[in-house]
Parts: structure tokens; sequence; C-alpha cells
């Protein structure tokens, strides 16, 4: 009779094993993520490329998204809305999801929501202003283009005012916050080669305005480094 217990025991005992192991899988046999994984924009942009069906999640403001710019095909929803609106923006929790903001902060958070709400292939890919992609070329390079075919367009986003002190010979300008509202005017042609600069490499207006441009159907949209390292002639009332 002991033995008989024993043996009930010792199956229940497997049972509840199998069961709990059973649980802590999903249905494709594979362990949810506990946690976001971090990737750098590089990787980020290897991954779009390679997955036509990856989510990219923007959880900034709807401010920020429409004044900033944002990655093309992205998906706006605030870090503040992730509990509340979550299962209905992202009804497939097994889909492959990158996660932005503006300079990499809340997206930690948000993606680490998202992988509490379970959705298991969640990545932190940082803020915007790190967001390279497919969108830059060196300012050797840019030069480069420039010589090679006189209808590529170096666009300037600067302000009016630096414009005026300094700017490369030939450039047209459209400050980044006017690209909506004036580049199909004065850039009629989305197929030409644009190629936009602001001030330097720590600066984000010339990333924004090609992403904004990308948005509007410009194709071959792309942005250096600036002003500071152009081999070319300048002009301006500061020359």
């Amino acid at each position: 009779m002991e033995d008989l217990i024993v043996k009930k025991i010792g199956l229940f005992l497997i049972l509840s094993i199998i069961v709990l192991s059973a649980c802590s899988k999903d249905d494709t046999g594979e362990k949810p993520n506990q946690s976001a994984t971090k990737v750098t924009a590089e990787q980020a942009a290897k991954m779009i490329k390679s997955d036509q069906g990856i989510v990219i999640l923007d959880v900034r403001t709807e401010e920020a998204f429409e004044e900033e710019g944002y990655i093309a095909d992205a998906i706006l929803l605030p870090d503040t809305e992730i509990k509340n609106k979550a299962a209905a923006v992202l009804p497939n929790k097994k889909a492959t999801i990158l996660v932005y903001d503006t300079e990499g902060i809340k997206s930690a958070t948000a993606a680490q929501a998202l992988v509490d709400m379970g959705y298991t292939k969640v990545y932190d890919m940082g803020g915007l202003t790190d967001w390279e992609g497919a969108v830059k070329v060196s300012t050797n390079q840019a030069y480069q283009l420039k010589n090679s075919d006189d209808n590529v367009v170096i666009l300037d986003v600067r302000t009016a005012v630096k414009y005026e002190e300094e700017h490369i010979k030939g450039a047209i300008l459209i400050p980044n916050q006017e690209i909506r509202m004036q580049a199909e005017t004065i850039l009629p042609n989305k197929n030409a080669i644009i190629l936009a600069y602001c001030d330097g490499s720590n600066c984000a207006l010339a990333p924004s305005a090609v992403r904004k441009l990308s948005r509007m159907g410009y194709t071959n949209a792309y942005h250096f480094d600036g002003i500071e390292d152009w081999p070319g002639k300048v002009e301006g009332s500061s020359k």
C-alpha cells in the first residue's frame, strides 16, 4: 500500500513539472523574453532591411512625432498609452518590435512594459538621434556626387540667418521646420538625389529633414555631416 502511495506521489510530481514547464513556454515551445533586448541603430537598420514584417514603434508624443520626423513606416504609440492601447495597436504578441524615442530613455521603459505584457520579441533600439539607417553619406561622398551630376540637389536645412552667413555654393535653403510646407514646391522631382546638411556631425536637423522627405515620397534623400568639412566652395556674408 505504501509503495502505491509513493508511486502516486511520484507520478503527481512528474505531471506537475511537465505542466509548469509547458506554462513557462509559449505555443512555439520557446520561453518568452524576460527583458527587452538592446540593439544599436545600425543593428536595427539591418533588421528592418531583412524583415518586411517588423514593427517599428515610436513611443514619443504625437507632437514630437510630427515635428521632429520619424523612421519610415513607424507606428506611433506614446509610452504613456502603452498599457491601455498596446493590445489594440499591437495585436500580435509574437511580432518583432523595435522601440525607439528621441534619446533612448523612454524606449527602454516602454520596451520593458511590452515584455511584461507578454510580447516575446521586443528590441530597444534607443533614440532617433542615433538613427542612421541608410540615409547618411560622408561629406566626401556628397561632394563627389555633386561634382559628378549637376542635377544633385544640395539642401541647406538650417535657418535663413545661418544660410546668409555661410552656405555651400549652389545650395538650396529650406529650413527643417518648413520641409513639409515647402519641399514639394521647391523640389518637385521626388526621384532627384538630395543631399541635406546643417552645421556638423552633432547637428540633428539634416537627419530630421531627410526623414521627413523620405516620408513624403522622396526616394533618394541623404544627409551628410555638414558645411564645416565641405571641400568645395562656400558663400555668404561672412566670406
